[in-house]
């Protein structure tokens, strides 16, 4: 996480793939902290990250599911 963090720092790391590390890590504060930047900075990536396979543990968190309401995107 360290070495993403600085790569950032020089970078542009799209906030989706940072999210993935964190699911790595099994994180999910900062898996959702780093969707709703995603979100919030309209990145490509909101249209499905959704249905993504490797975000669906985060499915039932009230908080995934209060990000992805809006955009409409499949349960």
């Amino acid at each position: 996480m360290r070495e993403l963090e600085d790569k950032a720092r020089q970078y542009y790391v799209p906030p989706y793939h940072v999210a993935l590390v964190y699911y790595g890590l099994r994180d999910e504060a900062g898996s959702l902290r780093q969707i709703e930047r995603m979100i919030e900075g309209r990145a490509g990536t909101r249209s499905w990250f959704g249905i993504d396979p490797y975000v669906r543990w985060l499915a039932s968190h009230p908080r995934f599911q209060e990000l992805v309401r809006p955009l409409g995107l499949p349960a």
